[in-house]
């Protein structure tokens, strides 16, 4: 039986063949020694020039810091901007890994909860009633990681309206899924919103829009000051990102018309497949995705039917796991972004490879549910 990773934060896509040959390119010149600890020139000017093509807002490239993939470019940030202690506010569910970076900080998580009958709407009422003197940043991912939620312009602006009263709030968007959308939607940036405190900070990269998480590269954008701090934390960590790979990485972004229609119509077509799944299932609730390629479904109720509870599959975390050793299929359980009954279902998968995977999933349930 082959084993069905529907876990996995990385799509099935290969790296784009212009990433490829140029990067390959690189290495022939012998593209191989340190590089400028900001990045090369042309990358950071390549990103500058995605914002007015995709956003419609102007950047310069002295905003741009090319980081080895978006958790360098967290982790320098947290470094540099908060102190053991400090507190951040950020959306439940939001992605894990901020947890776990939070830890290696010493400071403190504050989570905002938000829900799917909701459409994962944050009210501004509720950021403001979680701030407190020790309140040093705010996060948000957009489009949401496990939600797939898309944040409106409308919602963002009644965000930044509270946090104009506290100068001394960072604010930062994870916008790595940002060209990963459906139904013609488009994904807001940070950057788009005027900024007379210079607060705002945005985090991306080249694993999910691209296909190239494991080339381990990624940027920020923020204010001059602070991307002169993170330069001098990044020389003194990593000094750079390597040179042959930055050169793959001008290439992907000159070039996204040869491969991301493609991917984003595959995605749309798996979404449909999980979707419809889900929706044949009344004990299952889920938020349809907007954005990113993963639905984050209720499972709740499936796990309150006797059936299940007989045999101890009583949570989401059990459950994934007799999945995982029974019939080889991998997701993640709710508990993992700190919300027991949930799972993340990736559909960045390779059509046939999702519909073995809900295939299995809809024989164990037919044998275990009335």
């Amino acid at each position: 039986m082959k084993y069905l990773n529907l876990a996995s934060g990385a799509s099935h896509f290969n790296s784009p063949p212009a990433a490829i040959e140029a990067t390959i390119n690189a290495l022939k010149e012998n593209e191989t020694f340190y590089g400028e600890t900001e990045g090369l020139p042309a990358l950071r000017e390549a990103v500058a020039r995605l914002y007015p093509d995709e956003k419609g807002v102007k950047i310069s490239a002295e905003n741009v810091l090319i980081t080895s993939g978006t958790k360098q470019a967290l982790f320098n940030l947290f470094s540099i901007l908060l102190q053991p202690g400090d507190e951040v506010l950020l959306l439940k569910p939001s992605w894990f890994g901020f947890e776990e970076m939070f830890r290696l900080t010493g400071t403190k998580p504050v989570y905002l909860e938000t829900l799917p009958e909701e459409n994962y709407t944050l009210q501004p009422e509720l950021l403001e009633s979680h701030i407190t003197g020790k309140t040093r940043l705010f996060i948000f991912s957009n489009p949401g990681n496990p939600s797939g939620k898309i944040y409106s312009k409308t919602e963002i602006s009644g965000w930044l309206q509270v946090l104009q009263k506290y100068p001394e709030i960072k604010i930062l968007s994870d916008e790595i899924y940002d060209q990963i959308v459906f139904d013609n939607r488009e994904t807001p940036s940070l950057l788009q919103f005027e900024d007379p405190q210079n607060k705002h900070l945005v985090v991306n990269g080249f694993s999910k829009n691209y296909g190239m998480s494991g080339w381990r590269i990624g940027y920020m954008v923020a204010p001059p000051e602070i991307i002169n701090k993170a330069v001098h934390y990044q020389h003194a960590t990593i000094s750079g990102v390597n040179p042959f790979i930055q050169a793959g990485a001008v290439a992907a972004l000159e070039t996204p018309s040869d491969y991301l229609p493609g991917r984003i119509k595959e995605l749309t077509q798996n979404r449909e497949i999980l979707c419809n799944w889900l929706s044949g299932r009344k004990e299952i609730s889920y938020f349809r995705p907007e954005g990113a390629y993963y639905v984050f479904a209720d499972l709740s109720r499936l796990l309150q039917q006797e059936k299940l509870q007989k045999p101890g599959l009583t949570s989401t975390a059990k459950l994934c796991e007799l999945l995982q050793q029974e019939l080889k299929l991998e997701f993640v359980p709710g508990e993992r972004f700190g919300l027991p009954g949930f799972v993340r279902i990736t559909f960045a998968v390779t059509p046939s490879d999702l519909q073995e995977a809900l295939q299995r999933l809809e024989n164990f349930l037919s044998g275990t549910t009335s």
